[in-house]
């Protein structure tokens, strides 16, 4: 991943502007409900989702989410990692976007 990467930028702030629009900075109450990981050819996504330190089930995290951005990268085998969030009713889908 390039430094700043375009996509490690926007994703927290998407995230973020969600959180502040709900009332809810913190992310306190905004379960991860599903790490969906996709473009991993090189390497099963389990490993990807080994690397990171948010799990389904806990509260999101945006500091989380950019050191597992970070460690995806430090994995080697890729040159750009973006996390995308979909809201759900019980929380948020996040998706791993590795080339």
């Amino acid at each position: 991943m390039s430094r700043g990467s375009l996509g490690a930028r926007i994703l927290p702030a998407i995230v973020l502007w969600a959180l502040v629009a709900a009332g809810n900075v913190s992310g306190e109450g905004f379960k991860v409900t599903a790490i969906d990981v996709q473009g991993a050819s090189r390497v099963p996504p389990d490993s990807i989702r080994q690397a990171m330190s948010t799990k389904v089930g806990q509260d999101l995290d945006l500091g989380k989410i950019r050191e597992d951005i970070k460690a995806i990268s430090r994995m080697g085998y890729f040159r750009d990692v973006t996390i995308d969030s979909e809201e759900e009713p019980e929380g948020f889908r996040l998706t791993v976007v590795v080339t």
